[in-house]
């Protein structure tokens, strides 16, 4: 019984150590997409955000640097705190927009196929493969979201792509 505990403790910080590994990824890139679960005086929602305008939403919100930005994302990822929206700030600043993320059927059909089947629906070698809806994309990115998997937008293609890390960890 002593050796069932040990194992779930060591899965469980294994697990937590690639989340924190993952979150860190995800904050050193601006281009990123963030998935955090926002609150307004009417919904929480989970939401879709690059991570500079996130990170700018905070600078212009809370005057936060980088670190304390940093510490401060992580410790929602972790503890799955909502970011409580200030519309004062989101009206001065139209560029940084929260994309509530919309139940999409198939996306979530096609997740329940596991991660490596949903890839191959969607990407080919990272990039998308089939035109897909702007609904259907913010669920794709949350998904691989939560699957450690971080997404961006390719410059020059627009397509959405699946960032590569060198130490990604399984």
């Amino acid at each position: 019984m002593n050796s069932i505990v040990i194992v779930v403790l060591c899965s469980m910080l294994t697990y937590q150590e690639v989340r924190e590994d993952f979150y860190n990824f995800v904050l050193d890139d601006n281009e990123l997409f963030v998935v955090v679960d926002v609150k307004t005086k009417s919904y929480t929602k989970p939401s879709v955000i690059q991570n500079w305008y996130l990170k700018k939403y905070y600078y212009q919100t809370e005057a936060y640097n980088d670190l304390t930005y940093a510490e401060t994302i992580i410790e929602k990822f972790t503890h799955h705190l909502p970011i409580e929206l200030n519309d004062s700030i989101l009206k001065k600043h139209p560029t940084i927009r929260f994309r509530i993320i919309p139940q999409v059927e198939s996306v979530d059909s096609n997740a329940k196929k596991g991660k490596d089947e949903f890839i191959s629906i969607y990407f080919n070698r990272g990039d998308v493969i089939k035109p897909v809806t702007y609904e259907e994309q913010l669920a794709i990115i949350q998904k691989l979201f939560e699957w450690n998997l971080a997404t961006y937008i390719d410059d020059e293609t627009g397509a959405l792509i699946i960032a590569r890390r060198k130490y990604f960890k399984k």
